[in-house]
């Protein structure tokens, strides 16, 4: 049998997939995947196209994979795995699209927008203070005179 190759993608992440009759060895990046990705969780994402085709164990599999973070990168292997199994056999398709192993997520990271209203950071600390100083004393007013208002906002005590 022939070495299969296809390509996953996942945020910046982007994974190239190699194929090939096995033992059901996984290697990415020159390391094993239990030793590459550090938790279960990630290892299920993997193996997830393996175990709805039943061919866990069957198939050799190197990966190359870079950017991104962890995450990112195995959701891009998984894709790539997926697209790599309906490319050997194509009865694996009706199976694999239904869990959406088949779809691009083309979800990316939005970019960071500074000194906005659509800006989700909150103001600094000193920013943040003289608003408040300033929404104290429109409400203050009405109730104390306004020579304590002076006193108490300009000089601090």
């Amino acid at each position: 049998m022939e070495v299969i190759n296809a390509l996953g993608r996942r945020k910046t992440a982007v994974a190239r997939v190699y194929l090939k009759q096995g033992s059901g060895a996984i290697i990415i990046n020159n390391r094993d995947h239990r030793e590459y990705l550090p938790t279960e969780v990630l290892r299920t994402k993997v193996n997830q196209p393996f175990a709805l085709t039943n061919t866990l164990g069957q198939y050799d599999v190197k990966v190359n994979v870079e950017g991104g973070g962890i995450t990112g990168q195995a959701e891009a292997i998984r894709l790539g795995i997926s697209r790599a199994l309906v490319e050997l056999n194509a009865e694996n398709k009706p199976v694999l699209k239904p869990h959406g192993l088949l779809t691009r997520d083309p979800r990316m990271v939005e970019r960071k927008k500074t000194r906005s209203e659509e800006s989700t950071q909150t103001l600094p600390v000193q920013q943040t203070l003289i608003l408040l100083t300033r929404i104290t004393q429109t409400k203050c007013q009405k109730l104390l005179p306004n020579n304590y208002l002076n006193q108490v906002f300009i000089s601090g005590t």
